[in-house]
């Protein structure tokens, strides 16, 4: 018997580069660094893993069929997959983002570089 997950909300842990508010919209470049990825069901030990997740146009598979993974772990690596996807977006997304703010897009100028 296996359970399939289709429709479901991810929770996703992460550090953000500047100050936000409670209620406040979060963007792509707004994001550091993805510490967690968590569904709302819990992994028992003797579970086979598998996961598909798309992040912008990059998919990403995870699976762990050993039954001996703990949950904690397999939350642990969702993270780090979810997080080299979001980096991939992020920087596929960069010189669009430096464009409107008036940054030059070559890979060695930084904001701060910038007076």
């Amino acid at each position: 018997m296996a359970d399939v997950y289709t429709d479901y909300n991810a929770i996703v842990e992460g550090r953000v580069n500047r100050d936000v508010r409670a209620g406040e919209h979060i963007y792509v470049h707004d994001i550091t660094d993805i510490e967690g990825y968590r569904l709302e069901t819990s992994i028992q030990p003797d579970d086979a893993i598998i996961c598909v997740m798309k992040v912008g146009w990059r998919y990403g598979l995870y699976f762990d069929v050993t039954r001996h993974s703990s949950a904690e772990e397999v939350w642990r690596q969702l993270g780090l997959l979810y997080g080299s996807l979001h980096v991939d977006r992020i920087i596929q997304n960069a010189p669009a983002w430096r464009t409107r703010r008036g940054w030059p897009t070559s890979p060695r100028c930084s904001p701060r570089s910038i007076r």
